[in-house]
């Protein structure tokens, strides 16, 4: 009897591990062919597109959408249906997923897919000329043919935004409703609004007038700095600009019950920081004409002193002032994004010729004169500026 009870306790013990050692053995030797069929079909897609054998690469396409037809993954996401079936220029499967864009959105391709993305990406915008010529001649109807060319306008090579815009905006006049509703509202960009970013650093130059002209000379070169930003036309800039001067005669001034005593050539410092605001006057991407207005803090003084401890110094200007200026810019150099969308994010270096006038406003006893400038500065700018 003892026996037999050891027996079933060790039966119970052992029937455990023994269930547990068949779902590992299950799990090993589980092996999903769709997935594995899906990863060689796209491997040898792409082989077929970079031998531009459309055909065979159609037929693969069309198979492993079929394969996948019943199952949780796809074969290929929505942004690769969309490359593909313009490569091989068929209208028909890009029109329907615009139409079914509320359905194509929730599918998503197997994890860890063979990435084919790029090179479908890549070859796409290589042929998009082509593509496009194709479109304008295809007999469809005209709400078909501005959807695709609006499409394929995302992606020119020396894309236009505000022409994107102006198309954008004729789509949704010419046809409302349009049976792309979603795609149009929920994949599509809005209208795009220029706003970018720069920064500008170079030199600075002053043309003192009236007393402070009689009594100091200008010791070019000085230096300017800004950060800029801009949305639409409209400019606003945070800067600084702080130029040496040198005084032409000797003189004393008292300072705080002490008298100091200045020598000709002695050096002095204008710094002249604030805020301008302004509005972009072309269209062009290479030269931006900005007129603007400003107010600004401005400070002369002496630089007797390696810092306020030693004592202060002698302040011909502390005053507030405004002014107006404009300035040119050339841009010399873009770089543009090579993904999705590809010339937002686009960054540039250009050459900026920038002069004002600034009138102080409240002058020390005994001085005149306002400050006019000019500033030489490199800029970098990042944003979207393709228009």
């Amino acid at each position: 009897m003892r026996f037999i009870v050891f027996i079933i306790l060790l039966l119970e013990l052992i029937q455990p591990q023994l269930a547990k050692s068949q779902v590992v053995d299950e799990i090993k030797a589980y092996v999903d062919s769709t997935e594995f069929i899906v990863n060689n079909g796209r491997k040898l897609l792409i082989e077929k597109i970079n031998n531009k054998d459309y055909q065979k690469a159609k037929e693969i396409y069309e198979y492993l959408n079929q394969e996948t037809q019943s199952k949780n993954y796809k074969a290929f996401s929505y942004n690769e249906h969309l490359f593909f079936n313009a490569i091989i220029k068929d209208w028909e499967k890009m029109l329907q997923l615009f139409k079914e864009y509320d359905v194509e959105k929730n599918h998503y391709n197997f994890p860890y897919s063979y990435p084919i993305g790029e090179v479908l990406f890549n070859n796409f915008t290589e042929q998009i000329d082509s593509i496009e010529n194709n479109i304008n001649k295809v007999e469809i109807a005209n709400e078909d043919k501005d959807i695709l060319i609006l499409y394929l306008s995302l992606f020119e090579k020396d894309r236009n935004i505000e022409e994107y815009n102006k198309m954008l905006s004729a789509f949704h006049k010419n046809y409302n409703p349009t049976r792309y509703e979603s795609f149009v509202k929920n994949y599509l960009p809005r209208k795009f609004t220029r706003v970018f970013f720069d920064i500008s650093f170079g030199t600075n130059i002053t043309f003192p007038t009236g007393k402070i002209k009689e009594e100091f000379t200008p010791n070019p070169p000085g230096f300017s700095v800004s950060i800029d930003f801009t949305l639409g036309k409209f400019y606003s800039s945070l800067y600084a600009m702080i130029s040496d001067l040198e005084s032409k005669n000797s003189f004393n001034a008292i300072v705080n019950s002490d008298t100091l005593f200045f020598k000709k050539n002695d050096g002095f410092q204008f710094s002249n920081v604030g805020l301008k605001t302004g509005y972009h006057l072309t269209k062009n991407t290479k030269i931006q004409l900005v007129p603007y207005v400003s107010i600004s803090s401005n400070t002369l003084e002496s630089t007797l002193y390696d810092s306020n401890k030693d004592g202060d110094e002698h302040k011909i200007i502390s005053s507030f002032g405004y002014g107006f200026g404009s300035f040119a810019e050339f841009r010399i150099l873009k770089f543009k994004n090579t993904g999705y969308y590809s010339s937002i994010g686009t960054s540039y270096l250009g050459l900026r010729v920038d002069g004002g006038y600034t009138v102080i406003a409240n002058h020390k006893k005994g001085y005149s004169g306002n400050i006019p400038y000019v500033n030489f500065t490199l800029t970098w700018g990042f944003g979207a500026l393709d228009f």
